[in-house]
């Protein structure tokens, strides 16, 4: 009576090829002559576990969601010509949230922490001109990135003057392994937010929100 478990799955499978028929304007030689051919494939995978208590309730998080992506270009668009672009990338993410959420007479809370560990990996093989020039230049680099992320949250809501006013204060931190800035857990990365509500007549609200707010980049 005081649990509850939710799993879920989810994949995909993208298959993307030339359309070589449609090679009559010069606006879809150019497309050939540019577009690689792609595959993408992806999935994700995860469980929510809730405990409920007399005045709050605990989740459990765990996932793992993946990515690849390939995508290759030949001489011409011949399979029989050697290729002048080769793309290979992978993204994986494991991931871990808990927090609890619950109610002390007037007051709301919420906290918890979160962990991911992240691998990035890239591999690319491709062939480039210069404008004006027939000369090939050769272009090949390999990438592989683990990083460890974690963040703690915050945050704690109350209302006032019979429900009229609506207080709610909030603090987190993101944090990741990939360098020392991002890494600072209480210099550099922390994100406080303020919001409040007001119930001036029937039907309308005053609303009025305030935050920092920091977000990691992309791969």
């Amino acid at each position: 009576h005081n649990n509850e478990l939710e799993l879920i799955g989810l994949g995909a499978d993208d298959r993307f090829k030339l359309n070589l028929s449609a090679n009559s304007t010069q606006q879809q030689k150019y497309l050939l002559n540019i577009l690689p051919e792609q595959s993408q494939w992806n999935y994700a995978l995860g469980a929510k576990y809730t405990h409920y208590f007399s005045e709050s309730y605990l989740t459990v998080v765990v996932s793992r969601n993946m990515l690849g992506n390939v995508a290759y270009k030949y001489l011409n668009n011949d399979a029989t010509q050697p290729k002048i672009f080769d793309y290979n990338s992978t993204e994986a993410e494991n991931k871990f949230r808990m927090e609890v959420n619950g109610r002390k007479s007037a007051w709301k809370y919420n906290y918890g922490f979160n962990y991911e560990f992240a691998r990035y990996t890239n591999e690319t093989v491709q062939k480039i001109s210069y404008p004006g020039s027939n000369i090939l230049f050769n272009i090949s680099y390999q990438s592989k990135l683990s990083l460890h992320k974690w963040g703690v949250f915050a945050s704690v809501s109350r209302s006032f003057i019979k429900d009229r006013l609506q207080l709610s204060l909030g603090l987190r931190t993101d944090n990741c392994s990939y360098n020392r800035t991002m890494a600072y857990m209480f210099a550099q990365n922390l994100s406080p937010r303020f919001s409040a509500s007001l119930s001036i007549l029937p039907g309308w609200l005053l609303n009025f929100n305030t935050g920092y707010y920091h977000q990691l980049p992309p791969y």
